[in-house]
């Protein structure tokens, strides 16, 4: 029986999800597109993952 997890935090809720192994790696080449209406949760994006990354998020 697969290990217990607690719901995760995300907003909005996605309809449906699946758990995989491995690891999300953001670098360069990583590109993120906001659709229109989420430009607030984009600009908080930038400002909180790209100075820990110390990549230029545009």
């Amino acid at each position: 029986m697969p290990a217990s997890r607690p719901d995760l935090a995300l907003l909005p809720r996605p309809s449906r999800m699946s758990a995989l192994g491995g690891r999300l790696t953001l670098d360069r080449d990583t590109a993120v597109r906001a659709l229109p209406g989420a430009e607030p949760a984009a600009d908080l994006l930038r400002s909180l993952v790209g100075p820990a990354a110390g990549l230029p998020l545009a």
